[in-house]
Formats: structure tokens, C-alpha cells, sequence
């Protein structure tokens, strides 16, 4: 075989490559929209709403189920999701309650405590058919427990 010039004297071989790709992953995530407030500023966040970006960043095909206020928060998040190639159509907006926010607060040795605006607007998450399709036809679901912690959004969950 000839020489590649990778390395020094090293040899190709041919090796055959499958042309068919993987199939896409589908990953429903479920839970908490939030900005975090930090001392070093506001960011979008949420464990489930962090996994969907990731998982989309990866190329699965990913699904996020929340819900945000009908505010200036809420309406930032869905076009970041959107951005960052994550389905946002299970994602529902309230009158009821604001886009979720929580304050980190750090103290002197560096430990961190956090404050929640509650209700927050994830707290307002409805079980639906189109939620139980999208759960249904899922390779895997990612929720968060912060979205649990009210029963309408633990009976969408479920």
C-alpha cells in the first residue's frame, strides 16, 4: 500500500463506510422554564430545557414540554429554544403565572441558596393528548423534578 503521510511510513487501508446514518433520537424533555439570576448575570435554564439543548446540539430530535408566562421571559425562551432547534410546540403560555425566575444568592464561603418566584408558570403545565402522543412516541423522556413539585404539572408528567 502506498504511503499517506500520516505519521512516519504509515499505511491506508480501505474500510468500507455504511452510507445509512443512525436513526435520530426522539427525546421528549418535560418540566421548568426558568432564568437563573446570577451575580454574573440572567440565564436561561432549567434542567429539562438544558438537556433539550444539548440533545438538539447532539441531533436528536427533541421535543420540550413547559409552560411560560405570557411575558417578555416567556417569549425570549420559546425563540432561544426555537434557535437552538428544539420543538416548542408542547409548550403552552399562562396568563397565571410569570415565567419562571429563581436568585442565586452565594455567600462568603461560595455556597450558593436559591430563591423562587412562585407560582411560576411551569407550575401550570396540562396533561394533554398532545402530551401523552409526544411521551408515547418517544425513544426516551427527561423531566425535571422542580416541575413536579405541583400537581397539575406531576399529572402531565405522569
Amino acid at each position: 500500500m502506498p504511503d499517506t503521510g500520516f505519521g512516519s511510513g504509515g499505511m491506508a487501508r480501505s474500510c468500507p463506510v455504511s452510507a445509512a446514518a443512525a436513526p435520530q433520537p426522539r427525546v421528549l424533555c418535560v418540566g421548568e422554564t426558568l432564568f437563573d439570576g446570577l451575580p454574573n448575570g440572567i440565564f436561561l435554564g432549567g434542567a429539562p430545557l438544558n438537556v433539550a439543548c444539548h440533545l438538539a446540539s447532539l441531533g436528536a430530535s427533541v421535543q420540550y414540554a413547559s409552560a411560560v408566562g405570557n411575558d417578555r421571559l416567556g417569549i425570549d425562551a420559546v425563540r432561544r429554544l426555537n434557535n437552538r432547534g428544539v420543538d416548542t410546540a408542547l409548550v403552552s403560555t399562562t396568563d397565571a403565572a410569570e415565567t419562571g425566575f429563581v436568585t442565586a444568592n452565594i455567600d462568603a464561603s461560595g455556597d450558593a441558596s436559591y430563591e423562587f418566584v412562585t407560582p411560576a408558570a411551569w407550575d401550570y403545565l396540562e396533561p394533554s393528548a398532545e402530551l401523552e402522543a409526544a411521551a408515547s412516541t418517544a425513544d426516551a423522556v427527561v423531566y425535571g423534578t422542580l416541575a413536579s413539585r405541583d400537581a397539575s404539572t406531576r399529572d402531565a408528567v405522569r
